[in-house]
């Protein structure tokens, strides 16, 4: 009776056998197959680090030997082959020193300026924004025997550097280029305010004393950090004077007491200031002079300026900071500060 159980018996013992040895090659091949696995996307990893960083040094070595054009291209390469790598945003970077070190500095300024725009949270957008700052005053105009004076010059690359500066102190109050941006700002506003001086005197010698009187108000509002500011406040009072604007007088005034009470500008003022009210006062029917002035008005009086070479007593070159900065008038700065 027992016998025909047996090959039964031996036919689920066989299949049990059967089903654990099947698990337990499942298992080992889990256990060899998955380090396999990482061990390779570690290899890769290293592979695609390696050949970033190896790309990136050729192009630092071409930087030192003053080869830019190549350096620019491996840079471009690295960032364009290994866009993961921490390699691809400094390479960014780099392509504008390139351009900085080849004294391009237009191009050097674009490729800041997308530096800082596609990567605007990383840790060197500081140092490309004072690049920028860095690549505007080296377009300023310099001061050669041969030329014309820097402030009878057009000006537009100083303004630029004047306000990406000031942007930069703005934006990093502790940054690491603030002293640099601020010496920078004290600097241009100097030589700016060196050109509306001479813009509001050419006005002076034509008699258009309101023209005049808008130049030294645009000088004092625009660049506060100048110290021309004292002597253009005692202008614009003078010039307040005769075009009979007396609130304009006493606003010069009270903006050198205030602000400049050491100024040496202070007596000669407070006495324009005492002139003006008492002509005020002797002649209330006289009003302040009007808005007709045909070189504040007619924006072709002051387009004619733009980019003529200055002549001994001529017209300021680029009808000043108006004509420089694409038909900006005198007395509306345009600045976003």
């Amino acid at each position: 009776m027992t016998l025909p159980s047996e090959p039964a018996t031996v036919m689920m013992t066989l299949r049990t056998i059967g089903q654990m040895l099947s698990l337990v090659l499942f298992a080992t091949l889990l256990q060899t197959s998955a380090p396999a696995h990482a061990q390779t996307d570690s290899t890769s990893s290293k592979e695609y680090t390696d050949a970033a960083i190896a790309l990136y040094e050729r192009a630092e070595h071409a930087m030192e030997r003053k080869d830019y054009d190549g350096a620019r291209r491996r840079y471009k390469a690295v960032a364009r082959e290994y866009p993961f790598s921490i390699y691809a945003a400094r390479a960014e970077l780099r392509i504008g020193d390139a351009y900085f070190k080849e004294k391009s500095y237009s191009a050097a300024v674009e490729a800041y300026r997308a530096f800082a725009r596609l990567r605007p949270r990383h840790e060197l957008v500081p140092y490309a924004d004072y690049q920028i700052v860095e690549c505007y005053v080296r377009m300023m105009p310099k001061q050669r025997f041969f030329n014309p004076p820097v402030h009878e010059r057009d000006l537009t690359d100083a303004l630029l550097a004047y306000r990406e500066a000031r942007r930069y102190i703005i934006r990093y109050p502790e940054g690491e280029y603030l002293e640099q941006a601020k010496e920078t700002v004290s600097k241009v506003a100097d030589r700016l305010a060196e050109h509306e001086l001479y813009a509001a005197k050419y006005y002076e010698r034509r008699d258009k004393h309101l023209a005049a009187m808008r130049r030294y108000e645009y000088l004092v509002n625009s660049f506060p950090e100048s110290t021309q500011i004292p002597q253009a406040l005692l202008s614009m009072a003078k010039a307040a004077e005769k075009t009979h604007h007396l609130e304009k007088v006493q606003q010069a005034v009270d903006t050198l007491e205030t602000d400049y009470a050491d100024a040496k500008e202070i007596k000669e003022a407070r006495t324009v200031l005492a002139r003006a009210e008492a002509f005020a006062e002797a002649n209330p029917d006289v009003l302040p002079e009007g808005e007709g002035d045909q070189e504040e008005n007619d924006p072709t009086e002051m387009r004619k300026y733009k980019g003529a070479k200055p002549q001994q007593g001529g017209a300021p070159a680029g009808g000043g900071m108006g004509g420089g900065m694409g038909g900006q008038t005198p007395g509306t700065s345009g600045m976003p500060y």
